[in-house]
């Protein structure tokens, strides 16, 4: 295996690796908004098309009420990867 295709498997893998900082950045950003409580992005995984947010009992009641809401959001702003929210 030449340097070139190390060079090439590692660019294309630095690639997707930020794409996914960066929708996860936007997922992050999103759920704050409208959930209007504080959240950090330690709170947040996904996992499988499902997005898991903990948090205190405002923040879980919160999302209860904004679940929806938070999916259309998402879908608006071209995430597609996540379906669920718990």
């Amino acid at each position: 295996m030449s340097f070139e295709d190390i060079k090439d498997l590692l660019s294309k893998y630095h690639q997707y690796l930020s794409h996914k900082d960066e929708e996860f950045e936007k997922i992050h950003k999103i759920v704050v908004r409208v959930l209007n409580a504080p959240v950090s992005g330690n709170d947040l995984t996904i996992t499988k098309g499902e997005l898991r947010i903990k948090g205190g009992s405002v923040v879980q009641n919160e999302l209860f009420l904004h679940r929806e809401k938070i999916l259309q959001e998402l879908r608006k702003n071209g995430v597609t990867t996540i379906t669920e929210i718990r």
